[in-house]
């Protein structure tokens, strides 16, 4: 095998033990696959921007350079003559650089956020004091408030006038869960899917009757911390479902 072949795959132990490690997550927990990529495409790019960068700043002093000062005398390489000659358009180039390099950051920056802010609609900010009022009312202080907005978010992405095949509202709340909610909880008074703050209290008090139902398990069968995510089952389908998956919670003899 040539020495180049050699050169070439002398960091395959690395390669080796991530392909490895990509292999585990993917086995273990299939959900950070989407993490991994996205790491990977940043790591990517980093790697690609860096390249470019030192090519550009230290263009006079290649690899090749270096391998023919170490087989010549230090007063004779040609190669180290050059690179002395260019050392003084080090600074600037530098200078430059780091001016690209800031350039990308901030806009990095400004893409990261303007991205986030537009996967929150603005009128999320106009619920957010009455679904934390709402949220403590009803669980106190330290009820899981951005829970509750992760669920408003998924339901209809806080869109008051949402509509679905079987639900409407903030909340998507079937009119025929509306109703029975506001009759077995005469607080709520006369059911009003169309009024958001009485979809989102309607909202919370479903979530607790069903956590109601799952913590009546007594946690045997289901960790504590997986006792809202059967909550949020029962809310998306029906409680029913929770049934359904309890079954296939003790089929498995795992969470």
């Amino acid at each position: 095998m040539s020495s180049n072949v050699l050169d070439k795959l002398r960091m395959w132990p690395w390669l080796f033990l991530a392909l490895v490690s990509t292999c585990i997550i993917a086995f273990v927990v299939p959900y950070q696959i989407g993490v991994l990529v996205w790491s990977h495409s940043n790591l990517s790019l980093g790697a690609y921007l860096g390249y470019w960068v030192d090519r550009s700043v230290f263009h006079y002093c290649r690899p090749p350079c270096f391998a023919t000062a170490g087989v010549c005398s230090q007063h004779d390489s040609p190669c180290i003559d050059y690179c002395r000659r260019n050392f003084g358009l080090g600074a600037g180039r530098m200078s430059w650089a780091w001016f690209v390099s800031g350039l990308l950051l901030i806009a990095a920056g400004i893409f990261v956020c303007a991205s986030a802010f537009a996967q929150l609609p603005a009128s999320a900010g106009h619920y957010r004091r009455d679904l934390t009022r709402i949220a403590q009312q009803e669980m106190g202080l330290a009820a899981p408030v951005a829970l509750f907005a992760a669920q408003i978010h998924q339901e209809s992405s806080w869109r008051s006038g949402a509509k679905s095949t079987y639900a409407e509202r903030l909340t998507q709340l079937t009119p025929a869960t509306a109703k029975w909610i506001s009759e077995i909880y005469p607080d709520l008074r006369t059911a009003a899917p169309y009024s958001p703050s009485w979809a989102m209290r309607a909202m919370v008090r479903y979530d607790l009757h069903i956590l109601a139902r799952v913590n009546s398990w007594r946690g045997q069968d289901i960790p504590e911390c997986e006792h809202l995510a059967f909550t949020l089952s029962g809310y998306n389908g029906v409680p029913g479902w929770i049934s359904r998956d309890r079954r296939q919670v003790e089929a498995a003899a795992h969470c």
